[in-house]
Order: C-alpha cells, then sequence, then structure tokens
C-alpha cells in the first residue's frame, strides 16, 4: 500500500473439485509490514470459504 503497510495473502485449496457453491479452502492474510507509527488490527485474518472472505471485505470496504 502506499502508506508501506505489507499484506500477504496466501489460498489453499483441495485437487479434488466440489459441486459447493462456496467450496472449503483456506485463506489467510497476514500483515507483514505496519506503516511507520501504525499499528494494524487486526494483523492476521483467516477464512475457510472464499463467501466469507467475500462477505467480509464488502463489510469492511463499504
Amino acid at each position: 500500500f502506499d502508506n508501506g503497510a505489507m499484506v500477504r495473502r496466501s489460498v489453499e485449496q483441495d485437487r479434488m473439485p466440489s459441486d459447493l457453491l462456496c467450496a472449503e479452502c483456506w485463506i489467510d492474510y497476514d500483515v507483514i509490514r505496519h506503516p511507520d507509527a501504525q499499528a494494524i488490527s487486526p494483523s492476521r485474518q483467516s477464512f475457510d470459504n472464499a463467501c466469507r472472505e467475500t462477505f467480509w471485505l464488502s463489510y469492511h470496504l463499504a
């Protein structure tokens, strides 16, 4: 980000295809660099499917 923050997003999925609309997967966000004099909280956020991630992002970006 332009303020110096750095966030890593990692995704892990099963190799088996799923028919579920929101198939289980593991999504993690980790703050790996905080901006000067500004802590980011939470510094870690995890989701167990993409639908939960999408909802969380839309809620917090609104």
